[in-house]
């Protein structure tokens, strides 16, 4: 985000240079370059519409497909083609929200752990090492198994540490991130 400058003190003329400006003895706001008479609050709303239709589309896109290891799914195909540095913040709250409201479905968060682990492991921070990391402790093994193999697709030793500092208590599981860090040490990516 670029920020605005005053061109001139003493006329107090601006230069609007992305979306935030700084008036003479105001405080920075944040507008809407299109429409720069609209409120914070309907900023906002229109923000929150904009996570609700790709919650819904995610949504849609994962209780329709057929997640298979080996093969691209919809949802990955889907959320590579949607990811760019403008919405990417929307989607990665759709994908937290999702994640949120849906602890008890294993077919969504099935969904939402490809989609996140289909992103590199720095386009999916923080969130995406923050739902692995917590799906550890899922009651389904196989959400367990999806979280590690986030770890793994994202294949970057900048995760090493969340994965070193992680102590499982199924035995399998463990052995699974053990391997998972073995394997990031030697063919990880910096």
């Amino acid at each position: 985000m670029n920020i605005a400058s005053i061109d001139d003190k003493s006329k107090g003329n601006l230069a609007l240079q992305d979306s935030v400006v700084f008036e003479e003895n105001s405080e920075p706001s944040i507008i809407n370059i299109n429409d720069s008479t609209r409120s914070d609050k309907k900023i906002q709303k229109s923000s929150d519409e904009i996570v609700n239709q790709y919650q819904i589309e995610m949504s849609n896109i994962i209780l329709n497909d057929e997640i298979e290891d080996g093969t691209n799914s919809a949802s990955e195909c889907y959320i590579k083609a949607i990811y760019d540095e403008d919405n990417k913040d929307y989607i990665k709250t759709a994908l937290m929200n999702l994640y949120l409201n849906n602890l008890g479905n294993e077919k969504i968060l099935t969904g939402v752990l490809v989609m996140i682990s289909s992103l590199s492991y720095e386009e999916s921070c923080p969130q995406g090492p923050i739902m692995a990391v917590g799906l550890l402790q899922n009651k389904s093994n196989t959400i367990r198994d999806r979280a590690i193999q986030a770890f793994e697709r994202w294949n970057s030793k900048k995760a090493l540490t969340v994965l070193e500092s992680l102590k499982c208590d199924k035995k399998w599981l463990q052995d699974y991130v053990d391997k998972v860090i073995l394997y990031i040490k030697r063919d990880g990516i910096d």
